[in-house]
């Protein structure tokens, strides 16, 4: 049982149980209030088609509050909203190709610093700091 276990990379309790019928499978999601959620999430995508969980849940709450109802969870309404498909489609799903030959932005802000320190970019100096340090030598503030 254990090389079998440690072959399988799970513990030996749990490959006894699985083994044995008694563990139970994982049962999907359910709150007796979601019920009484879907008639007003259902009116509430049908008068706004392009809002999202996020800004539903938002006008869900706004509504919720007024009646002095308790206000409901962004990820409740995702759920609710993913188990009745009224979720919107993802804009901008597909990447294209990648345009760089596999090489990240931090190595290319690397490579980039490195050109700049080694280039006399680097050492141009743009304004003229010599009459702030005469001054500051002899006491004086400027304004």
């Amino acid at each position: 049982m254990k090389a079998v276990a440690e072959t399988l990379g799970v513990s030996r309790s749990n490959l006894h149980e699985r083994l044995k019928g008694t563990s139970k499978p994982r049962r999907s999601y359910h709150k007796a209030q979601d019920a009484a959620l879907l008639p007003r999430i259902r009116a509430l995508v049908a008068k706004r088609p392009t809002y999202g969980y996020r800004r539903m849940t938002a006008v869900l709450n706004r509504d919720l509050q007024a009646e002095g109802r308790d206000l409901v969870n962004h990820k409740r309404v995702y759920r609710i909203m993913k188990a009745n498909d009224l979720l919107l489609e993802r804009s901008g799903f597909e990447r294209c190709e990648r345009a760089h030959d596999s090489k990240s932005c931090l190595n290319f802000a690397a490579a980039r610093l490195r050109h700049i320190a080694g280039t006399q970019w680097s050492t141009r100096k743009y304004i003229n700091m010599s009459p702030l340090f005469a001054d500051q030598n002899q006491g004086a503030v400027v304004p």
